[in-house]
């Protein structure tokens, strides 16, 4: 019997100190998570703006796992900046404009790692010549030699026989 209300009492009691993290302003709850190491009050704020978050990082990424990633990332820059930071703006605000400029460089690297990856994968140009069989190229200079006019293949040809 005791055992049960224990657990009863624990219950009601999680239940009263999540209804009261819930009820807090964003800065009280942000000084409950520095000064105590309430998790619950980090998981409020979480609760409270990653659905904000998330749609910031999605409007600036192609991709809703880009998006995912930078949301989490946000939230770990909140809970390393926490204890040092000065909350003269709003936590909101702050998440709203770190999101905008996370994603932002998330989407540069993205871009830079394409053209990288894009001039890495590309072949070397290769001059037509070097490629050619020589029936090819000798096709190639008949077809060139046809479009000169008669008398300059004359002598172009004569000069060509004579060295040989």
């Amino acid at each position: 019997m005791a055992a049960r209300t224990a657990v009863v009492v624990s219950r009601a009691v999680r239940e009263l100190s999540q209804a009261e993290v819930s009820a807090l302003c964003d800065r009280s709850l942000l000084q409950r998570y520095v000064e105590a190491d309430d998790q619950a009050a980090f998981a409020a704020l979480v609760a409270r703006h990653s659905k904000m978050v998330l749609g910031v990082c999605k409007r600036v990424l192609p991709s809703d796992q880009d998006a995912e990633d930078v949301c989490q990332a946000v939230f770990l820059i909140l809970a390393r900046k926490a204890p040092g930071a000065r909350w003269h703006a709003s936590v909101g605000n702050w998440l709203y404009a770190t999101a905008r400029k996370v994603a932002r460089n998330a989407r540069r690297a993205a871009a830079r790692r394409a053209a990288r990856e894009g001039r890495a994968a590309r072949p070397e140009s290769v001059a037509p010549a070097d490629t050619m069989t020589g029936r090819e190229l000798a096709a190639v200079l008949d077809e060139e030699l046809d479009k000169l006019a008669p008398r300059a293949t004359a002598s172009r040809w004569s000069s060509v026989t004579s060295k040989g």
